[in-house]
């Protein structure tokens, strides 16, 4: 990192941790809070100074006082900004560094970890206020479950959908991945009792790459999915619907997609092609197969894993590719499921008004929220709009 950015970044760090002192001191927080705050920021400093001066580039210097991660990057003012800007600013250097195929240090983990115990967004969304679609008798049974990464960016989305009870939350059963305990990291937040989870011995670093540009993640998945067929998961409901955490998610509306097959077709071996006017139909950001197809993938991954290449494409074409293999049935859904869109940190919040089941993706929890109010303020006759 350029000799000029070190006083910037820790001027930001310094600033972090004078409202996390702030934060104790006011009773937020309690007293062993400052202390590991204080102590865990310190050490970030140097841990993050070291290992950005190792791999470089990844910060850049803008006008007097801001730092960026790129040239293209905002720019965050470290002497005005809020430390919700801050970590912010922090979380997209530990992505960079992912990206890139670094270790995030662990002391920067442990300090963003540390920051989590934070209460809920203020929101206009309220029980009253908010609209979902009615569920017919008998319609299709779903288990959601989602991988989290416990890094800052990951868990202030993961706040998000807590606080509303929504995405994942909202399905007839839950469960968090990880390899640590997200209940326990969420345990400041409002509802984290309410967090099914597993925690796995399993790395979730994955490498940059490939002929797509993506994450080379398939080895993780594998591996995550096996933990899931091993304890039956994928047996207990009609559906399982795998979720991103940037993803904004409203299950109603997925019933509502659901509905629309018949209780032969849905107890087939079928997958929902979660966006069918791409090239790759399957998509990661959400994907929900029959049960049936579930027992089809928990027999075959192993074959899948030999006979299917996969060292240079994402989890989510691997299992497009699996399931071509396998003669699974991919079924283009009657009605919207998914909005995606690439290569930006926040889908336009113009699309939240069209009645879509999920959307991707949402980088700012600020943005993702916001997105949840608009789609849930929609009434029954404009989430059914052609």
């Amino acid at each position: 990192m350029a000799q000029t950015s070190q006083p910037l970044f820790a001027a930001a760090m310094a600033r972090m941790a004078s409202k996390g002192r702030a934060g104790c001191l006011d009773g937020q927080f309690g007293h062993t809070c400052k202390i590991l705050f204080v102590v865990s920021v310190l050490t970030t400093v140097a841990c993050l100074l070291a290992t950005l001066s190792q791999r470089g580039g990844l910060l850049s210097q803008g006008p007097p006082g801001s730092l960026a991660l790129s040239a293209s990057a905002d720019f965050v003012d470290v002497r005005e900004a809020s430390s919700d800007a801050l970590f912010a600013l922090k979380a997209r250097v530990t992505t960079e560094l992912q990206l890139r195929g670094g270790p995030v240090p662990e002391r920067l983990r442990l300090e963003e970890l540390a920051a989590r115990t934070r209460g809920c967004p203020e929101t206009s969304l309220t029980p009253a206020t908010r609209t979902e679609m009615p569920r017919r008798a008998g319609s299709a049974t779903v288990f959601c479950w989602m991988l989290v990464t416990p890094v800052a960016q990951e868990l202030d989305l993961l706040r998000v959908h807590l606080c509303l009870n929504a995405s994942l939350f909202r399905c007839d059963d839950h469960l968090l991945i990880s390899n640590t305990s997200i209940r326990s990291l969420m345990g400041g937040v409002p509802h984290g009792d309410r967090i099914k989870e597993l925690v796995v011995e399993q790395s979730l670093n994955t490498s940059y790459g490939g002929s797509w540009k993506t994450t080379l993640n398939t080895d993780l998945f594998v591996a995550v999915w096996k933990a899931i067929f091993a304890k039956g998961l994928h047996l207990q409901q009609d559906f399982t619907v795998k979720v991103d955490a940037d993803s904004l998610f409203a299950p109603d509306r997925l019933f509502y997609v659901l509905d629309a097959y018949s209780k032969e077709e849905q107890r087939t071996a079928m997958y929902l092609n979660s966006c069918p006017w791409c090239l790759v139909k399957l998509i990661g950001p959400i994907e929900i197969f029959s049960r049936e197809a579930m027992k089809q993938y928990s027999g075959n991954m192993d074959r899948c894993h030999r006979e299917v290449p996969h060292h240079n494409i994402s989890e989510d074409v691997f299992l497009e590719n699996c399931g071509r293999l396998l003669r699974i049935r991919a079924v283009d859904p009657p009605r919207r499921l998914l909005r995606p869109d690439w290569k930006i940190q926040n889908i336009d919040h113009k699309f939240c008004s069209e009645g879509w089941a999920a959307f991707h993706p949402y980088k700012s929890p600020a943005a993702l929220l916001r997105c949840y109010e608009t789609t849930y303020a929609l009434t029954e006759t404009q989430v059914k709009a052609p």
